[in-house]
């Protein structure tokens, strides 16, 4: 609950974790706010008020690191997702005010936008995707600049995104069919005494043949199988969320997933058994993870998973992957097996058809092929 000051000290707002949010308003600036302990708060607000009283901020020559913070806690805080707002915070930070942040708002031009962000990631060999994502964040920032008054024109409309044919296309990685063998037999490997050797081994095969996010089957519960009708609804995601102020990682079981969409995937005999395996090897709860790990009511970590995933292909003898490789190898057997493009997108949860069409154009192009081979002993 907000607590007023009467002396120009700002408003004081108590957060749902116990810290505290000073917000003060100044003039040419806006509202700053200001997070932490009351102590931190009071601290940030002097070392910020000492950058006006020396004139390197104020109506005329707003910094841009402040003008893009307060961006990020006026305008996006409140309005998206926090998973969402923690990569954006974070993005934002690395490749926006790290080379731009010193600078006033109005020194920032097309030129050095261009030259010091967009040109010089395509160099450093970031993808299409993130460029376009940071070009995006920029050109709100100044789009929110320009709507307050502090600049006269966006300077992101003289920015040129390269086209994406100048970029390296990362190769979409998916398990052959030996490889596919390696992996299932190394994740069914056991112990003398009838234990897996992989205790999680199964949890890959069922990833691999249901085609879901590592998040997405980290967040499953046995209340999302019904195994009389081999069906598994996927409609949340594990996330890790970092907090800034506390040097900490919080996981967050968001109750959505990545395009927000609830899906239904029938499942395999080979997905059904992994499921069976999972059940009979780990703790079950009707209400609880089917992966449940050390930490109360929750899952095992990413990291974990992805630890476990790296030893059983290094035991395999399997080029090294990541999990994600298990899901493009859903999406190639699928297509292989001339499941409709359509049905396949629903499946992986592609929030339209034309993402599945980019991301496996090779596969589909092989597919291709062979209908024309079909086509041409037609009589």
């Amino acid at each position: 609950m907000a607590k007023k000051r009467m002396n120009g000290e700002g408003s004081w707002t108590q957060r749902e974790n116990g810290t505290w949010k000073l917000s003060v308003s100044y003039k040419g600036i806006g509202r700053k706010y200001f997070y932490g302990d009351k102590q931190t708060c009071l601290q940030k607000k002097r070392e910020f008020e000492s950058l006006l009283s020396k004139d390197l901020v104020g109506d005329k020559d707003v910094l841009f690191k402040h003008f893009a913070e307060s961006w990020l806690n006026t305008i996006k805080k409140p309005t998206v997702k926090p998973h969402t707002y923690n990569n954006l915070e974070w993005a934002t930070s690395q490749y926006i005010i790290k080379p731009l942040g010193n600078l006033e708002i109005k020194q920032i031009d097309s030129h050095l936008i261009q030259s010091m962000i967009i040109n010089k990631m395509k160099d450093d060999g970031y993808s299409y995707n993130t460029v376009k994502f940071v070009y995006c964040t920029i050109k709100s920032i100044f789009g929110y600049a320009q709507a307050r008054g502090k600049i006269e024109i966006n300077p992101i409309a003289g920015v040129i995104l390269p086209k994406k044919t100048l970029f390296n296309q990362k190769e979409v990685r998916y398990l052959s069919a030996d490889e596919r063998d390696k992996l299932v037999k190394t994740c069914y490997l056991k112990n003398k005494n009838g234990s897996f050797l992989f205790k999680n081994g199964p949890f890959y095969v069922f990833i691999m043949y249901v085609g879901c996010r590592i998040g997405e089957a980290l967040s499953l519960k046995w209340s999302d199988i019904d195994l009389e009708h081999r069906t598994v609804t996927i409609g949340r995601t594990m996330v890790t969320i970092r907090d800034t102020e506390k040097h900490t990682i919080i996981r967050h079981d968001q109750d959505s997933t990545k395009n927000g969409k609830v899906r239904t995937v029938y499942l395999s005999d080979m997905a059904l058994q992994a499921l069976l395996d999972i059940k009979s090897t780990h703790k079950y709860s009707p209400d609880g993870y089917i992966l449940p790990g050390r930490e109360k009511d929750k899952p095992i970590t990413y990291i974990a998973a992805r630890g476990s995933f790296e030893r059983i292909i290094k035991q395999a003898g399997i080029q090294k992957c990541s999990i994600h490789s298990l899901r493009h190898t859903f999406v190639s057997l699928a297509i292989n097996n001339q499941i409709p493009v359509p049905l396949v997108a629903d499946m992986v949860g592609h929030t339209n058809i034309s993402t599945t069409m980019k991301t496996y154009t090779h596969l589909l192009n092989e597919t291709k092929l062979e209908s024309m081979k079909i086509i041409k002993e037609l009589k």
